[in-house]
């Protein structure tokens, strides 16, 4: 009886490897555009050590709110070899309200757009802002919130207790396992 336990254990494990290969793979075989209608190859995130990806909407209020610590997070975690890439999903707004979303809220790392929801889908991002933390093996080490600033739609705390994201970046930077690997990200519903 323990053997077979044993065994199937490890078939559910490789099965585990196996999907989170192909998903690596498909990520990185994605291709989204810049603001300025150029193509941007994922397979470039293999180049850093862990790459953010944000789902943001730009006339979302969450994503507007968070657009200062999504800078001092990017600037933060820069020397880590952490780079930030914000991912604007589907048709819901224009390239000029993306570039007008990026000028007001003086974003500091690249926005790129996904108008057919590749990495979206992919990633399985629900909301908006959303955040993603990726090996440069394709990993998902961490999904969720930003913080929990936000607790409910439209509702924010006086003091963060929990700084998710940040926690999330910092263990990966020092070698660690994500204590927190997944959290529940609210804000503005993807479509």
């Amino acid at each position: 009886m323990n053997n077979k336990c044993v065994l199937i254990s490890l078939i559910i494990l490789i099965s585990l490897g196996g999907i989170q290969n192909t998903i690596a793979q498909a990520i990185f075989n994605t291709q989204l555009e810049t603001l300025d209608d150029k193509t941007f190859e994922l397979s470039d995130w293999k180049n850093n050590k862990f790459t953010v990806v944000l789902f943001l909407l730009a006339d979302c209020p969450a994503c507007q709110s968070y657009s200062l610590t999504l800078n001092n997070l990017a600037k933060q975690f820069s020397s880590c070899g952490v780079k930030f890439y914000g991912v604007f999903p589907g048709h819901y707004g224009t390239t000029q309200e993306d570039m007008e979303f990026k000028k007001t809220y003086k974003i500091s790392f690249p926005l790129l757009r996904d108008p057919e929801k590749k990495i979206t889908s992919l990633l399985h991002a629900k909301v908006a802002p959303e955040a993603f933390l990726i090996d440069r093996n394709g990993k998902v080490l961490y999904r969720g919130r930003i913080d929990d600033w936000m607790y409910a739609v439209g509702k924010k705390r006086i003091k963060i207790n929990s700084k998710d994201l940040q926690n999330a970046i910092s263990e990966s930077c020092e070698g660690k396992a994500v204590s927190k690997p997944a959290t529940q990200a609210i804000g503005c519903i993807i479509e």
